[in-house]
C-alpha cells in the first residue's frame, strides 16, 4: 500500500510529519494517507516522493516472490554459519532490494542483514541496523517479529546483557510457527540460560536442540549443545557425567577436524579439573584450549588466560600467575572488559595490593550489577566480605555475606 511505503521512507529518511508535509499538505492529511485511510492525490504523492528523494516501480508478484525466496535462501545460509557465501549473496541482494520499492522485501533485507551482521558478532554493525529497524517496527508482520526478536536476543548475547537477551528470545518464541528454527532459538535458549546459571532450563534446551540437530544431521552445533549440556552437569557437580560429555564432543570435533570446537570443550575439561583440584592437569587444558583461541584469533582468549593464572594462584606459584596477569592486561580494557576487571581483582589479591577493595566497590561491582552479571558479582561480594571480616569490621563483613547469600538465592548460582 502507498500509506506504508511514505511511512517507511519517512522514517528510514528520519523525516517527522511536519517535515516531510510542510508546503505540500496537513500534517492530519498525512497522517490519514499514511495509516492506509485516504488515497493521496497523484499531485501529492509526487512532491512527497520528490521530497522523499523515491522513485516509485511497477513491480510484478512473480519477481517479488521470486526475491523473497533469494532473501530466505541468504537467511538459510546464515544460520549454516558460510560467511563466504553469505557475503556473496549480500552483495547481490544489496543490488537487487534497490530495483524493488516493496516495503516488505526492504523490512527482510534489512532484518536478514541484521542476522548477517551479529553471525560475525559485529555488535557495532547490528546496533545501526536494529536502531534503523526500531523506527519501523509497527510495520512488521508476525513473521518479521519472530526474525526480529530472535536478532535481539542474540545481540544483546553478544554484548553479555543476558536477561535482556532471554527477554526477547522468549517474545520470539510467542512468534515463531509451527516448528521454524526450533532447533536453533532452543540452542540459543540454552546458552542464555547457561550463562544466567539457570541450570535445569539450560539442560532441558540444550537437550532438545541436541535431538533436534542430531535429526538434522548438524554435527557442529550437536557439538555445541553436548558443551552446554556437559557445562551444566559440572556445576551440578556431576562430574563424570559431564567429563564424558565433553570427551564425545571432542571425539566429533577431531573427527570433523572442528579445531575451534576443540577451544571450547579443552576449556571446560580444564574447569572440571580446576573444581576437583587437579590443578596442573586444569592448566594443561587451558592452554591447549589459549593455543586453539590465538591461533584461529578467538575473541575470548582473555578469558582462559584469566583461569591459567588463577590456576597458578591456586598453586602458591604467584610469580608465574603474575605473569600470566601482565601477559592478559596487556590487551588493554577494549579488548574483553569482563575479563580485564578479573585478572585486575586477580592481580591485587595475589600482590595484597590495598587498592583491592576500592577496586572492587568501585570499578568490578557497578560493572558486573550493570551486565546482571551475578556469578562475578556473588564473588566480588564474598572477597569484600572476607576483607572485613579479618579488619573485623563485622558491620560491612555481615553486608556483603548477606549480599552473597542473597544473589544465590535468586539467581541459583
Amino acid at each position: 500500500m502507498i500509506g506504508e511505503k511514505i511511512l517507511y521512507y519517512r522514517r528510514i529518511r528520519n523525516f517527522t510529519q511536519d517535515e516531510l508535509a510542510d508546503g505540500i499538505c496537513s500534517i492530519s492529511y498525512l497522517s490519514k494517507v499514511e495509516n492506509n485511510k485516504l488515497e493521496p492525490s497523484k499531485e501529492i504523492l509526487n512532491l512527497l516522493m520528490e521530497r522523499l528523494e523515491v522513485v516509485l516501480m511497477i513491480e510484478d508478484e512473480v519477481s517479488i516472490d521470486k526475491l523473497r525466496r533469494e532473501l530466505f535462501e541468504w537467511y538459510n545460509t546464515l544460520r549454516s554459519g558460510d560467511i563466504e557465501d553469505s557475503k556473496i549473496q549480500k552483495k547481490y541482494l544489496k543490488q537487487k532490494i534497490q530495483t524493488f520499492d516493496s516495503i516488505d522485501l526492504k523490512l527482510y533485507y534489512s532484518i536478514f542483514n541484521l542476522k548477517y551482521w551479529l553471525v560475525q558478532q559485529n555488535t557495532k554493525k547490528a546496533e545501526e541496523i536494529l536502531d534503523e529497524l526500531d523506527s519501523v517496527r509497527n510495520l512488521f508482520s508476525n513473521t518479521m517479529n519472530y526474525y526480529y526478536l530472535y536478532g535481539l536476543g542474540i545481540y544483546y548475547y553478544l554484548t553479555h546483557k543476558y536477561r535482556l537477551s532471554l527477554k526477547y528470545f522468549n517474545q520470539a518464541l510467542d512468534y515463531q510457527e509451527s516448528n521454524i528454527e526450533k532447533d536453533f532459538l532452543n540452542y540459543h535458549l540454552a546458552l542464555v540460560h547457561s550463562q544466567l546459571f539457570h541450570v535445569t532450563f539450560a539442560k532441558t534446551y540444550a537437550e532438545e536442540a541436541l535431538t533436534l540437530f542430531s535429526k538434522a544431521g548438524n554435527v557442529e552445533r550437536s557439538i555445541d549443545c553436548q558443551i552446554i549440556i556437559g557445562i551444566n552437569n559440572n556445576r551440578l557437580s556431576n562430574f563424570d557425567e559431564a567429563e564424558h560429555q565433553f570427551r564425545n564432543a571432542l571425539l566429533l570435533a577431531d573427527r570433523l577436524n572442528l579445531e575451534m570446537k576443540k577451544a571450547y570443550i579443552f576449556h571446560n575439561i580444564g574447569y572440571i579439573n580446576s573444581v576437583q583440584k587437579r590443578h596442573d592437569a586444569a592448566i594443561v587444558n587451558y592452554k591447549r584450549s589459549l593455543s586453539i583461541k590465538q591461533k584461529y584469533e578467538i575473541k575470548n582468549y582473555l578469558n582462559t588466560i584469566y583461569h591459567i593464572a588463577n590456576e597458578y594462584k591456586q598453586l602458591n606459584k604467584h610469580v608465574i600467575a603474575i605473569e600470566w596477569i601482565k601477559r592478559g592486561l596487556e590487551f588493554g580494557i577494549e579488548f574483553d572488559l569482563k575479563d580485564f576487571i578479573k585478572l585486575k581483582i586477580l592481580q591485587y589479591q595475589i600482590t595484597e595490593n590495598p587498592i583491592l577493595v576500592d577496586y572492587l566497590e568501585k570499578e568490578a561491582i557497578p560493572y558486573f550489577y550493570e551486565n546482571h552479571d551475578w556469578v562475578n558479582l556473588c564473588e566480588c561480594s564474598e572477597i569484600l566480605a572476607n576483607y572485613y571480616k579479618e579488619k573485623k569490621q563485622y558491620k560491612k563483613s555481615s553486608y556483603y555475606f548477606s549480599e552473597a547469600n542473597e544473589l544465590r538465592k535468586n539467581n541459583i548460582i
